[in-house]
């Protein structure tokens, strides 16, 4: 294994973990800190609301943790073999990746552990969502740049 391909597997990883335990970290805090429900400011554009989903993202699909639970696990097992199989070996796969991954494996984690997913960044206009989730949008626009800008057939 060459210079490149080290750090292009050190930023996989290191995106990954750093999406899993800000993702982790801030939830812990949210719910040791804030009260079920509770707004911090309680009025504002940008705030912090307590809140627990058992659905997918929106709250779509609520109490289907068990079937949630399974696709995350596929999805992950999915996006493994990509990462290691894909031809598309760059920065931009390689840290989109990991913060998919990391962002996926603590909100599958809040599944397993309390058959939830605790949400608490509130825009008002957006159904409330975490680190996690902010962590696969991440990712994803990361390799859609790289596909839509970079990529040279």
């Amino acid at each position: 294994m060459n210079r490149q391909q080290m750090l292009l597997r050190l930023s996989f990883m290191l995106s990954a973990v750093t999406a899993l335990v800000l993702d982790q970290v801030t939830k812990m805090w949210v719910m040791q800190n804030m009260a079920l429900g509770q707004s911090v400011p309680p009025d504002g554009m940008v705030r912090f609301t307590h809140v627990r989903n058992t659905g997918v993202a929106f709250g779509l699909f609520p109490n289907q943790t068990f079937i949630i639970t399974l696709l995350a696990i596929a999805g992950l097992i999915v996006l493994l073999i990509y990462y290691r199989l894909s031809p598309f070996r760059n920065i931009y796969t390689y840290l989109g990746l990991g913060f998919i991954l990391g962002g996926s494996s603590g909100n599958l984690i809040d599944r397993i552990r309390l058959g939830y997913v605790t949400d608490f960044i509130d825009l008002r206009v957006w159904p409330v969502f975490n680190i996690g989730d902010s962590a696969v949008v991440l990712g994803t626009g990361l390799m859609l740049y790289y596909f839509l800008f970079k990529y040279k057939k």
